[in-house]
């Protein structure tokens, strides 16, 4: 696994990515986003983010030179269309947001510095947990877990923190940060 624990694997990843550069279109821009998410470099996420948001003309989609873009009904612009660019867009947000394993699940990993206050409500963390989330000052405030499928533990780490929960299935809780 490329996480923390593997810093020459993680940096290897990081190369890679810069190597590739940042042009792309549908599935590929979106894998992009999901793994600067996964570098944790909300920054870099979120320029590809608004690359993909780059408004596309409809009747332009036949052009050789396309970027690619998103059109006025929000489909992914990979001429002529393409969603998995819509599907991989999404999942890079909710990474941004939420990472987990079956061991643990991580609160804001990669949130860009202009995303200072926000909320998210029923992103699902692996093993079937809903995570919903309220941040300002670019900090978690209030994080709620609710497991769906069974009951479980997990280490719960929001910024330099970290909590170690057990969840009953259906039970809510709510940390306070």
């Amino acid at each position: 696994m490329i996480n923390d624990d593997t810093p020459e694997l993680k940096e290897a990843c990081k190369k890679t990515l810069e190597v590739r550069g940042d042009d792309g279109t549908g599935w590929s821009l979106g894998w992009k986003i999901n793994m600067w998410a996964m570098l944790k470099d909300g920054e870099r996420a979120l320029k590809l983010i608004n690359r993909q948001l780059k408004y596309a003309k409809p009747e332009d989609n036949k052009d050789i030179a396309h970027q690619g873009g998103t059109y006025p009904n929000l489909f992914d612009a990979h001429p002529p269309f393409q969603i998995d660019g819509n599907f991989a867009f999404t999942a890079g947000i909710a990474n941004m947001l939420v990472q987990s394993s079956m061991q643990s699940i991580e609160i804001l990993p990669a949130l860009p510095k202009s995303w200072s206050k926000g909320k998210v409500a029923g992103l699902v963390a692996k093993g079937g947990i809903e995570v919903s989330i309220a941040w300002s000052n670019n900090s978690a405030k209030i994080v709620e877990l609710l497991a769906t499928k069974s009951d479980c533990s997990r280490k719960i780490i929001i910024g330099n923190k970290i909590n170690n929960v057990h969840l009953c299935r259906g039970v809510p809780i709510t940390l306070e940060v």
